[in-house]
């Protein structure tokens, strides 16, 4: 998402540096958000949940990865 802002920003005719800092300032104030919740989050419910919800992604990671194996092999 990040690069169609920037992409966008290097036509001609529009003002690039403002798009570009509000581009780079936005997504540095999601990251900074993100990663303060996930911390907070990660002390209130303890290792045994980090655990669990760990496990769950990875199933669903290699469910995903299974299943765009499974088609690219059905498209060859």
């Amino acid at each position: 998402m990040v690069r169609f802002a920037i992409f966008s920003a290097a036509s001609p005719g529009q003002q690039a540096v403002p798009l570009v800092l509000g581009v780079g300032v936005g997504s540095l104030a999601w990251v900074t958000t993100l990663a303060a919740v996930t911390a907070v989050v990660r002390r209130a419910i303890g290792v045994r949940a980090i655990r669990i919800a760990d496990g769950i992604a990875g199933l669903g990671l290699l469910g995903f990865g299974g299943v765009l194996g499974y088609r690219t092999l059905q498209d060859a």
